[in-house]
């Protein structure tokens, strides 16, 4: 683990950093296909750290915390976070291990991805910093119970975590699909069996529809934001966790923080790789205000990216 440094921070992520290839289709593939690729890029990407790239936009002091290994993929990951202005101090360099690394086709037609990800291995423990700490499935392991009862702990629970435990988590954000393959039954009970082993609060992803929030015994939706056209959903329900994150540690209201998540995660779907089009809190602010929420009229994402390629 790198030395500590002397500055506080708001939020530390712990988990997954990877360096992602994508490549935009007018269709998925069928085995044996090959298709052509309106646009290929190479940008950072992982649940954690892509998190810690959408708080520090919004003006959080962010550390991250995670593997990579001494290869060209792992300082492209550090210097991209470095970027970020997000304090990388608390990385590991593992030469035992490769990078983290994904292939990921997007599809034009709706936005949709298919991900084939290979993630390097958890930190071994996770620095006594941080008012909060913010786990992905990676990160997750990583967590001690001493670490539970010294920091807030936030968890995302957007892939599979084969030994969830919510004991002393402040904030678990499954997406739906996740917390109903953990816990099937009717949405609201699933949400307040969550609550009762141990979460303190309970907010659930469902994509475009928004996120659904318990309060108290009650589960309430805050519908999401729709822009024209998105172009790929990449890493938007771990910008919404970064951007949640960031209005909690701003003292905000939680279902107004949630509000704020859902516009930042929907601006972040302008752009093919997950964090180029995250916006900062100013743009956030400008965005809310021209806004009351009404979805525009839709173009395809195809014709979006044909539409960046002439201006």
């Amino acid at each position: 683990m790198g030395g500590l440094t002397a500055v506080t921070i708001d939020l530390l992520c712990v988990g997954a950093a990877n360096l992602d290839v994508i490549a935009a289709v007018d269709r998925a593939p069928q085995p044996d296909q090959r298709v052509h690729a309106r646009q290929i890029v190479h940008a950072g990407g992982g649940p954690a750290a892509t998190a810690a790239v959408a708080a520090a936009r919004q003006g959080i002091t962010v550390g991250f915390c995670g593997r990579v290994g001494r290869d060209p993929q792992g300082e492209a990951i550090i210097e991209g976070l470095e970027a970020e202005g997000i304090d990388v101090s608390y990385m590991v360099r593992d030469r035992e291990i490769t990078s983290g690394s994904s292939v990921i086709v997007v599809d034009l037609t709706d936005a949709g991805r298919m991900i084939c990800a290979g993630t390097a291995p958890a930190p071994d423990r996770i620095p006594a910093i941080g008012s909060w700490v913010h786990v992905d499935q990676v990160g997750h392991d990583s967590l001690t119970a001493e670490d539970r009862g010294r920091a807030r702990i936030s968890v995302d629970h957007g892939n599979p975590i084969p030994r969830l435990d919510l004991h002393g988590v402040d904030l678990y954000a499954p997406a739906r699909p996740m917390l109903q393959a953990v816990r099937p039954g009717p949405l609201p009970d699933i949400a307040r069996a969550a609550a009762a082993e141990g979460a303190a609060a309970v907010v659930v992803t469902d994509g475009s529809a928004g996120a659904w929030v318990l309060d108290s015994h009650d589960l309430r939706l805050v519908e999401g934001f729709h822009l024209d056209g998105p172009l790929s959903t990449l890493g938007a329900g771990d910008v919404f966790h970064g951007a949640l994150l960031a209005g909690l540690i701003h003292e905000l209201p939680l279902i107004e923080a949630v509000t704020r998540a859902n516009a930042c995660a929907a601006l972040s779907c302008r752009g093919l790789d997950g964090r180029s089009t995250i916006p900062t809190a100013t743009e956030l602010d400008d965005f809310l205000r021209a806004t009351d929420g009404t979805p525009a009229a839709p173009r395809s994402p195809s014709d979006q990216l044909q539409s960046k390629g002439r201006s």
